[in-house]
């Protein structure tokens, strides 16, 4: 679920499109706190870093505050997201959308009943973990690092104001 919403900030677009169901939508509110704060034009956009197919990081401000958006691929990824372009003497408001340490694009486990006799467990259906996430707020200064580890196909997304 935060990959979609990285997405938002990564390649924006007039019309947002969310693949789910209202009610969903309601029990999400704090995600979209994040895409609710997107604005249609930026001031200044950053690559912190990126490897075509693999991953990438990018900031986007638009007034005083910073949005920050990252991808994985199905490999998932650990880094740090260095505030290098934070304004220096200011202290900022930054609230995190990550993935959940048990998150995972894909449903780990029997696809199919051939599958789960050939794995002697029972076919039972579940949930993809892609949906998984939590929301941490915390402050932030020009050159803080901030640990980010991305779920298999997941993201991270970032909303620092002052």
């Amino acid at each position: 679920m935060v990959s979609q919403t990285a997405q938002c900030l990564l390649f924006p677009s007039g019309l947002v499109t969310l693949p789910d169901m209202p009610d969903a939508y309601r029990r999400k509110a704090d995600l979209f706190e994040f895409i609710g704060q997107l604005p249609m034009n930026w001031d200044e956009t950053k690559v912190l870093e990126a490897e075509i197919g693999k991953y990438i990081t990018l900031a986007r401000k638009a007034g005083d505050a910073w949005f920050v958006g990252a991808l994985a691929d199905e490999q998932g990824r650990k880094t740090s997201i260095t505030l290098d372009f934070l304004e220096e003497g200011i202290t900022y408001d930054a609230t995190l959308y990550e993935d959940a340490p048990d998150a995972h694009y894909e449903y780990i486990g029997p696809m199919n009943k051939r599958e789960a006799r050939a794995q002697k467990t029972e076919l039972k259906p579940q949930q993809t973990r892609r949906e998984l996430y939590q929301v941490k707020k915390t402050t932030a200064k020009k050159g803080d690092s901030i640990p980010v580890t991305i779920a298999p196909g997941g993201g991270h997304c970032m909303w620092i104001r002052p």
